[in-house]
């Protein structure tokens, strides 16, 4: 009887993987656009500050600027999606002034919000 329970087990555990994998895959699809459209878009932010940078008395400053938003935009367009949201995790557990930032600023807009339609 044990046998007959630990292979219907394997098989669910099976499925169950193949599920999250193919929802994982959907997912990653589905966020493709929006990574690329983000990463475009800080790409061109990081253009506009070198051209400006070549105004400033100090260019090295907003060419230090544009690599590092370059730099993001890369990371923002090639890494996964899970990734990206892990390393957040990760950032915000060793930082947890991050954590309480947030979570005064999720307060004062959602007050600002409710606030606003009264």
């Amino acid at each position: 009887m044990s046998v007959i329970g630990n292979a219907g087990r394997s098989v669910a555990r099976g499925l169950a993987i193949d599920q999250a994998q193919r929802l994982g895959s959907r997912i990653e699809k589905s966020t493709g656009n929006l990574k690329s459209e983000t990463g475009r878009r800080i790409e061109s932010l990081a253009a506009q500050i070198r051209s400006l940078g070549k105004d400033l008395e100090s260019p090295f400053e907003a060419g230090r600027l544009a690599r590092e938003l370059q730099r993001t935009a890369d990371y923002v367009r090639y890494r996964r999606s899970s990734d990206i949201a892990a390393d957040t995790w990760r950032f915000v557990k060793t930082n947890r002034s991050v954590w309480v930032a947030g979570g005064i600023a999720a307060g004062l807009l959602g007050y600002l919000l409710t606030r606003k339609h009264r």
